[in-house]
């Protein structure tokens, strides 16, 4: 089977933004092999605009599959729309039962989904779910079914192409001149949200870690979402930053984050943001481990845990509360290690 025997395709990723920003390399991967064919989105309305950014999806479909599509009925509604546009394949690297099913109402000529996919059986092509290997090429391999795309597929995928629109450019241009003065200015963007509380490295850590690296001469301004707006704030309060945290949009985010140096974040959304972004990275992981296949990618990208303890991981995502109550897997990790991390990304700049 070929790749080329169809048309129109549809990725369907409704997951957290970050497994969204992963989902890019496929569509690319797709261009690359059919150029010609048109390239759709489903996904959610937190990550559509990162989504019409890809220079590779042709157009963007808002599932809100928490509010008026989350019944089936809304679902329907959904599909029958989808199936207007003529889909003819569907590639589902989302595994949950919504997907399974949104895919099935879609009745494209093919679907294809992991054979860890809820309910995957329906699906007309699965493949076998990689474990130890990164999300994004772990995307890819469901490209495998086709004859020609081997060579997309087998070998490490390139940063996702996106256009920033110029208005987002120059609105990040202004914000940087309210904050900074030094041209250029060494910027270090610090994300201290994650949706799960034990992902999350402790709140005086990053104080004191921002701290040092302002009497360094640097920088540091603490990014998020609205979500992160009263965290951020009060991080920059007291260690006398800079917060922008619900001042930019997501696309604005990652235009942001081409302009530092560095980005010091937990394990969450922002480490694949600045991978994109093309902006190094720092990344403190937890209860959760690089082995899930969500680490930073690039060569001078550092990852910072404590591989001595053998209560982790504990969750591919975290939780609420250590299970055993000391999250040590965060508290181990030490402000000096973090501000040594940027240290040696400079350094490894000065030095390419």
């Amino acid at each position: 089977m070929k790749i080329t025997d169809f048309s129109k395709f549809a990725i369907i990723q409704t997951a957290f933004l970050g497994d969204v920003a992963l989902t890019l390399p496929l569509a690319d991967a797709i261009r690359r092999a059919h150029p010609t064919a048109e390239i759709h989105c489903i996904t959610t309305p937190a990550a559509g605009a990162i989504a019409e950014c890809s220079t590779s999806i042709d157009c963007v479909h808002i599932f809100d599959k928490r509010n008026i599509h989350k019944s089936l009925d809304g679902s329907r509604a959904f599909a029958r729309n989808i199936r207007q546009a003529g889909i003819d394949c569907v590639i589902s690297p989302h595994r949950s039962l919504r997907t399974t099913l949104l895919t099935r109402l879609i009745k494209p000529r093919l679907s294809i989904g992991f054979t860890k996919n809820a309910c995957s059986w329906l699906y007309s092509k699965r493949v076998s779910y990689p474990i130890n290997c990164h999300e994004v090429e772990r995307n890819l391999r469901l490209l495998s079914v086709f004859d020609e795309t081997r060579d997309l597929w087998t070998v490490p995928a390139l940063r996702p192409t996106i256009t920033i629109p110029e208005d987002d450019s120059l609105e990040i241009l202004k914000l940087i001149a309210q904050f900074s003065s030094k041209q250029p200015a060494t910027m270090i963007a610090i994300a201290p949200g994650s949706v799960w509380a034990t992902k999350r490295w402790n709140e005086e850590y990053f104080i004191n870690a921002a701290t040092m690296l302002k009497n360094k001469g640097m920088t540091c301004v603490f990014i998020g979402g609205k979500e992160d707006e009263r965290l951020c704030a009060r991080l920059a309060r007291v260690s006398g930053t800079t917060s922008i945290a619900a001042r930019t949009s997501l696309i604005q985010t990652i235009e942001f984050l081409r302009h530092c140096s560095a980005i010091i974040t937990n394990d969450s959304a922002p480490t694949h943001l600045a991978w994109i972004a093309g902006c190094p990275t720092i990344a403190i992981f937890g209860p959760t481990s690089p082995m899930f296949g969500f680490a930073p990618r690039e060569q001078n990208d550092i990852i910072l845990e404590n591989s001595t303890l053998t209560c982790r991981p504990c969750a591919i995502h975290g939780g609420k509360v250590c299970p055993i109550g000391t999250h040590e897997c965060m508290k181990s990790i030490t402000p000096e290690m973090v501000t040594r991390s940027v240290r040696d990304i400079l350094n490894a700049k000065q030095k390419a």
